[in-house]
């Protein structure tokens, strides 16, 4: 019987928040099905998940891109707390970014070699935030290239009472007795309050809502990237109108392939358990629609808007 310990085993730790997987299987040329055949896949996790409940997606990735690496950055309550442009943030994705730079400067001495391809599949708010960073370095430096964005569970509203409760629920207090649960829920709903009300208050654009806009950002995401949004119905963290929303805006703004999944009766982050299969068929097809643009392309910073 395969544990989730096995199913873990490849990776590796860079940082306290970033683990890889370099797979035993080289990349290969032939047999091609896939124009992401052996993509490297950033997966960016909600706030407060393990490698335990990100082993059913890790797996998942495996059995699509056998020669895929695969990048997991994790996401805390504690990096809440911090701005985007923060050292914090910086450190925390820093290992991420240089192992991704180094995929891409490994061809260097081939300027029309086809560049790596690059999946970022993030969860939740927590997951979306750092696609966010991943997207605004990649823009400041003209180098790196998302080629499919999928967004699980996300991105929600950034409004005060929705952020609380996401909070209370990433931190298990809605599990816990009823003391514990009214002392972090208190916890959690001034350190809310600071974080994201009181910006709001003073006229500065709080993380969530900054996430969202970033999302649809033209400058930070080509408009021929497609997307993938898979929500529920039933989602009571994030709700479903929210990634409706968000999703039409992209269609407004011209993004050209704006795909959802949208579930009736799954929760938060975990629609994968209602059908793996539509899940990942769903998955492979938005990433079938990716254009990889040579990496000679690439490296002047082309615009395809």
């Amino acid at each position: 019987m395969t544990t989730i310990r096995d199913k873990m085993a490849g990776f590796k730790k860079l940082s306290w928040a970033v683990s890889l997987y370099e797979p035993p299987i080289p990349p290969s040329e032939e047999n091609s099905t896939n124009v992401l055949e052996s993509p490297l896949v950033v997966i960016c996790s909600w706030m407060g998940a393990q490698h335990n409940h990100l082993a059913k997606y890790t797996e998942g990735y495996k059995r699509l891109f056998p020669s895929a690496n695969i990048l997991i950055i994790q996401c805390s309550v504690l990096d809440a707390i911090f701005p985007a442009s923060s050292l914090w943030h910086q450190l925390r994705i820093r290992r991420a970014l240089e192992f991704i730079r180094m995929s891409y400067s490994r061809d260097t001495d081939n300027l029309q070699t086809k560049r790596p391809s690059l999946i970022i599949h993030a969860f939740s708010n927590g997951g979306s935030f750092t696609a966010s960073l991943l997207l605004a370095d990649f823009s400041s430096r003209k180098m790196e290239h998302c080629d499919a964005l999928i967004l699980d569970s996300c991105p929600g509203q950034g409004t005060y009472w929705r952020i609380a409760r996401a909070f209370i629920i990433a931190a298990g207090a809605h599990r816990m007795q009823i003391v514990v649960k009214i002392v972090l829920s208190t916890i959690a709903y001034i350190g809310v309050f600071i974080g994201l009300a009181l910006p709001n208050m003073l006229g500065v654009e709080n993380t969530v809502s900054a996430t969202r806009r970033s999302l649809n950002d033209v400058s930070l995401l080509d408009l021929d990237v497609p997307r993938l949004y898979i929500y529920s119905k039933t989602d009571q963290m994030v709700l479903w109108q929210d990634v409706y929303l968000h999703s039409e805006e992209a269609r407004q703004k011209g993004y050209r392939c704006v795909r959802e999944l949208v579930l009736s009766d799954t929760k938060h982050c975990a629609h994968i358990l209602k059908d793996p299969e539509r899940y990942w068929d769903t998955v492979l097809d938005i990433t079938n629609e990716a254009t990889i643009i040579p990496l000679a392309e690439n490296r002047g910073g082309i615009s395809r808007l």
